[in-house]
């Protein structure tokens, strides 16, 4: 079975966040909403967004949508996986869009039994996505946490968060604040907010909160200034009613909530489903003391500071190596960056060039190394940032060589020396497509032979412009197992049987017998052949030989009667092939001797035989040996002594195999002095309301049945004696 959902979430372009952009939902509008000047704009384009959502650092709306998967886990439970669709739609033309699809690897996103979906709810400045299930759990269903290792494509993988929290957590938020990761939610109807090491994940600290809030988002105008909100919007609560909407400055150390504002919106607002903050990624940077950022909005999405000019170099020589919102944030002045032109494969054609700026110095030293320095020890971060928008790689080449052309860009002060940035220049045209084997086929392409997980490149090279790369990736389906099960002995006519899924595809052959179905039954002894075939194309062939067994019967009658203590032989009337053995369930009183069955039992018994011919074939029959038992009376004493140590017990144990339904005892004048109902508690002590019995004659009478299922009556005198 497979459930689908979606999930919308939408991103707007951004260059700077100095007015501190909201957006969320009101009725079926979408809207921003600035916090200076406390106003509301609704947003084109966008006219239904009732879903939760978060703000990717995309230059570009994104609407998220995810089907969940369910797969077998124990036969009876299920377990579900996401596979997440990604939509880009250009703010500024809705018709425009295009889709990526992928999976989350080795994560379960839906525990069994729980009904509960994940829900994305930040990413940060790495590109890792943070899920959770919290955020409406069922009762005693434990809040569970994600986060993906990236968003650079393909599948990414998702690693399950230990974190501290009640059973019964609700989450409203969370988001990561530098070094933190902040969860917001409610306990037992207390709100709290959770700081957690975002690297060991230990609880730091866990904060209530004096005003409830449902919702956080940080605006970020830089590394100095980062300010964390808290929402409310309670339906019928003291706080406000549906339409209004409370925002409080959120002092995230310590948890007050000050400067109170509210608004009222134009509609139902949908603040549980998230406030979004276009900034907010930026707040879990940790390396503020030296940080070269070549594209601020992550628009090129190569995480976290990279930049990959979306241009690939083919007939045009220049590309800018920075975008246009590069930023530079030292806690000390820079005193160099470092600029290095890597992969360099049009030698005397490749070069990086400064268009110029006051107070900036621009310098080659060969082997595509390059300087930018500041004419002044105190050049401010933001010359350095307009210096790198300035630089211009060139390529003169006729045609241009295929390839990508690194440059590393590393920038310096007194404290440290940062860490080495990367600007991308793809140089050529690349056309990649999948190809896809079943297991370990191969691939046959121009001659060769190619496994799952290579990549096949193939070039066109150009006489102008430049090459193009094309690329095709072998991947594999997996191949379907099979095993047939059934007895490959034929004996009385037995079948064979395949166990498998029901929606693969099945062909029996056997000479002139096909079959299309995922059961096969024949009696004839030659080598069936199967082929099975998945959903995805790929099959599998198995073979087995049928041998015909030699047939036998036997005339064992189902019942037989013996008298208690004696023995009796019983003949098995075999016909056709000699017995190799007979096994006997239970193993005592019947045993299996020259071909023939000894019975030396004392009790009646049903046993079980399974009757093994030599030639590999067997039999199952059932036998009850019924034992007449002889004079059940004389086990029935008929004189006891009330007031004996040895002799003073009447107890109605008949013997093995005989169990007793019910008993009474009455003295001469018909009064009842005893009685019982079962065979664990039939034993009369000679007492009377617990005092001796009068020495007299006692009639007794009982009801017992035999292991063969008859029932019978008992009856007789006891004399007891003084």
């Amino acid at each position: 079975m497979v459930k689908y959902f979606s999930v919308l979430v939408l991103i707007f372009s951004f260059l700077t966040f100095s007015n501190g952009q909201l957006y969320f939902c009101v009725g079926t509008q979408s809207y921003s909403y600035e916090i200076k000047s406390q106003t509301l704009q609704p947003i084109p384009c966008i006219d239904n967004w009732d879903q939760l959502r978060f703000y990717h650092p995309w230059s570009k709306i994104q609407e998220y949508r995810g089907d969940l998967k369910h797969f077998p886990s124990d036969g009876i439970n299920t377990i579900a996986y996401a596979t997440w669709s990604n939509y880009n739609v250009d703010i500024n033309d809705c018709s425009k869009s295009n889709s990526i699809s992928y999976n989350f690897k080795n994560a379960r996103i839906l525990k069994a039994n729980d009904s509960k979906l994940f829900w994305p709810f930040y990413i940060d400045h790495l590109g890792r996505i943070y899920f959770s299930n919290a955020m409406s759990t069922t009762q005693n269903t434990e809040p569970i946490f994600y986060r993906s290792n990236n968003y650079l494509g393909g599948n990414p993988t998702l690693t399950e968060l230990d974190l501290e929290v009640d059973l019964n957590f609700i989450l409203s938020d969370m988001t990561v604040y530098k070094d933190k990761l902040i969860v917001l939610g409610f306990e037992n109807s207390n709100n709290y907010l959770f700081h957690f090491d975002i690297n060991s994940l230990d609880l730091i600290k866990k904060i209530q909160l004096d005003i409830p809030i449902t919702q956080i988002a940080s605006v970020v105008q830089d590394c100095d200034s980062i300010q964390m909100y808290g929402f409310l919007n309670f339906k019928n609560s003291e706080w406000g009613e549906i339409d209004t909407v409370h925002v409080y400055k959120l002092n995230v150390e310590l948890g007050i909530l000050s400067d109170h504002t509210s608004f009222v919106a134009p509609g139902e607002v949908l603040l549980h489903q998230n406030v979004i903050s276009p900034s907010e990624f930026l707040a879990s940077e940790t390396n503020c003391d030296l940080l070269i950022d070549l594209d601020r909005n992550n628009s090129g999405l190569l995480f976290p500071y990279d930049f990959s000019p979306e241009d690939r170099l083919c007939f045009g020589n220049t590309a800018k190596i920075a975008d246009e919102d590069t930023y530079i944030h030292t806690s000390y002045p820079l005193s160099h960056i470092d600029i290095f032109l890597k992969d360099v494969r049009d030698q005397g054609n490749e070069q990086l060039i400064f268009s110029g700026l006051p107070g900036i110095n621009f310098t080659d030293s060969g082997n595509s190394v390059y300087r930018l320095q500041g004419s002044s020890p105190n050049t401010p971060d933001s010359i350095y940032a307009l210096a790198l928008k300035n630089i211009t790689y060139q390529n003169t080449a006729l045609p241009k060589t295929y390839g990508v052309r690194d440059i590393q860009i590393v920038g310096s002060n007194a404290a440290k020396t940062g860490d080495t940035i990367h600007s991308y220049i793809t140089v050529g045209i690349t056309i990649s497509s999948d190809t896809f084997v079943c297991g370990k086929d191969i691939f046959p392409f121009e001659g060769k032979d190619y496994f799952a997980g290579d990549t096949i490149a193939k070039w066109l090279l150009a006489d102008s412009g430049c090459d193009t790369l094309i690329e095709i990736y072998v991947k594999n389906h997996a191949v379907p197992i099979i095993s047939i099960t059934g007895d490959q002995l034929l004996c009385f006519d037995s079948a064979v049987t395949l166990i498998s899924n029901d929606h693969w595809s099945y062909l029996w052959h056997q000479n002139d017998n096909y079959s299309a179905t995922n059961e096969f039954i024949t009696n004839r002894d030659d080598e069936i052949l199967l082929t099975v075939t998945n959903e995805f194309g790929c099959k599998k062939d198995t073979s087995i030989f049928l041998q015909k067994g030699i047939d036998f019967n036997t005339t064992i009658p189902g019942l037989v009667n013996i008298e208690e203590g004696d023995t009796m032989w019983i003949d098995l009337g075999i016909k056709g092939d000699a017995l190799d053995d007979v096994i006997i369930s239970p193993n005592s009183g019947l045993y299996y001797l020259e071909d023939r069955l000894l019975f030396k039992g004392f009790s009646s018994q049903e046993y079980a035989l399974t009757l093994q011919g030599e030639g590999g074939c067997s039999l199952s029959k059932n036998l009850f040996v019924d034992v007449v038992l002889k004079d059940l009376k004389s086990r029935i004493p008929n004189i006891v002594q009330s007031i004996s140590q040895l002799n003073s017990i009447v107890n109605f144990d008949l013997g093995d195999g005989v169990s007793i339904l019910g008993c009474a005892i009455y003295d001469r004048w018909g009064n009842q002095v005893y009685s019982c109902s079962d065979s664990e508690n039939n034993a009369w002590n000679t007492t009377i309301q617990n005092q001796s019995a009068e020495t007299g004659v006692y009639s007794y009478f009982l009801q017992y049945e035999l292991k063969n299922g008859k029932t019978d009556f008992l009856y007789g005198d006891i004399t007891v004696l003084k």
